[in-house]
């Protein structure tokens, strides 16, 4: 992995698109995280087309939020419960 500057959106969804499908994945996933100072869960079997799309839909909708939600998810305006997540992957 080589040492990579994220300074914006589209930066961050290149690094994911270069390495999500890597064993640098959890690093993917730690970047993210801090990158919108959220939680990040990913299930083995999501894509990484898939997720890049919720991370795009996450930063959308945060430029036009006032409040942030602590999950990233692809539709943060609706009511969040982890049995919402859990049946969305199975």
């Amino acid at each position: 992995m080589k040492p990579t500057k994220i300074e914006n959106i589209k930066d961050l969804l290149n690094f994911i698109d270069e390495y999500f499908d890597t064993k640098h994945k959890g690093t993917v996933l730690s970047t993210v995280g801090r990158y919108f100072d959220t939680i990040v869960i990913v299930f083995e079997d999501e894509s990484k087309e898939s997720f890049l799309h919720k991370v795009e839909s996450f930063y959308n909708y945060c430029l036009t939020s006032d409040d942030k939600p602590s999950f990233l998810l692809r539709n943060p305006e609706d009511e969040f419960e982890i049995g919402q997540l859990l049946e969305e992957y199975y």
